[in-house]
């Protein structure tokens, strides 16, 4: 009696023709007995030819879709060839029409192909890595190094006054100017010493050039720092002026 459930469970058997492999031998057909339900599930996607009992008798050939054990029905794509796969997770139904089989009427179906093997997802490109130019690298610490360089250049010696540093730059947007201890020499022509006034400049050792117009030029950058320096007091002054009046004004 206990044995008697178990085959109900197991389903009806059909018998399943598989397809042939080169180990087998060609001129015989291999069949085995296997349950129904079973057979049919791990067919999905298979290429079968299904042959039906009375009334509806008839042979169908064609990709299974579903295998449904729930109502038994057995659906069929019947197109000539599948472009994609069908598996058990398929989400999309290819293109062709479908014959829906209830598997009671089933006798016996023949495995012609087995499933398509699903295509492995292609990994996204990641995108490569950008190689570092270390002689690009090297040349523009080099053009930094060197613009800091010709910066501390133009700095005076320790103890250069404001109005000093001032007429050392005004030199220099004009002529090329540099430092040479507490001198400035000009054009590699002219020297000037402390406290840099016309008088102060001379020509270098070997050196020619129009002294005259050199002292014009000095006497003209000096008037021109003096009095822009000169005005500055004179803001800042009248600014304090304002500010104190103000305060006088907000105390009263």
């Amino acid at each position: 009696m206990a044995s008697e459930p178990k085959r109900q469970n197991a389903g009806p058997k059909v018998p399943v023709a598989l397809p042939k492999t080169a180990a087998v031998d060609t001129s015989q057909t291999t069949t085995q007995m296997v349950p129904q339900e079973a057979a049919l599930h791990a067919a999905v996607g298979s290429r079968v030819r299904v042959s039906t009992a009375a009334p509806n008798q008839s042979t169908i050939e064609g990709t299974i879709y579903v295998a449904d054990p729930t109502t038994n029905l057995l659906v069929l794509n019947d197109s000539p060839a599948q472009n994609n796969a069908i598996t058990a997770s398929s989400l999309t139904a290819p293109t062709g029409s479908y014959r829906i089989i209830p598997v009671s009427q089933i006798t016996t179906f023949q495995l012609q192909a087995l499933p398509q093997p699903q295509p492995q997802a292609v990994p996204e490109p990641q995108p490569a890595q950008n190689s570092l130019d270390t002689q690009a690298l090297q040349n523009r610490l080099n053009r930094e190094v060197a613009k800091l360089q010709s910066m501390q250049s133009k700095q005076g010696p320790k103890g250069t006054s404001p109005a000093d540093q001032a007429l050392f730059d005004s030199l220099s947007r004009t002529m090329p100017t540099q430092w040479h201890g507490n001198a400035m020499i000009v054009s590699d022509t002219y020297i000037i010493e402390k406290p840099y006034s016309p008088a102060n400049i001379r020509l270098m050792s070997g050196a020619s050039g129009d002294l005259d117009r050199m002292r014009k030029v000095l006497d003209m950058e000096r008037n021109k720092i003096i009095l822009k320096m000169g005005k500055n007091v004179i803001d800042s002054r009248l600014g304090d002026g304002v500010t104190g009046r103000g305060g006088l004004k907000k105390g009263g």
